[in-house]
């Protein structure tokens, strides 16, 4: 099944240019938890078993995006950095909001990351 079309049926919406992205993690702004999925394949698409490879959540996040990279520190005396991502590596960006929520599929490097943000 095409990728875009997989993701459609389940209320994705492609994010073009990373618009969304942009908007959701801008400098500065402070995250109250954070979810994230890495899988090697895409975690949508029913026809492939999939694998997870790494999971981790993550409350009182603090966002710095420079408009080249997005780095996510926790908010600690020591701010650990637990993601540092270039945007011009992340090829396919999809996203869909709930009430409290928004959930963004990424693709980088054929690796697939799931990111549920809760506020």
């Amino acid at each position: 099944m095409n990728t875009e079309k997989s993701f459609m049926k389940y209320g994705f919406i492609n994010d073009v240019n990373n618009a969304k992205l942009k908007e959701i993690f801008k400098d500065g702004t402070k995250i109250r938890e954070i979810h994230m999925d890495i899988y090697p394949d895409n975690p949508i698409d029913n026809s492939m078993l999939f694998m997870l490879l790494l999971r981790t959540i993550e409350k009182n996040v603090l966002v710095t995006n420079d408009d080249n990279r997005i780095i996510l520190k926790k908010n600690d005396k020591y701010k650990t950095c637990f993601v540092n991502v270039l945007l011009s590596k992340i090829t396919e960006c999809f996203f869909r909001t709930f009430e409290n929520c928004i959930e963004f599929i990424l693709n980088i490097h054929n690796t697939y990351y799931r990111v549920t943000i809760l506020n």
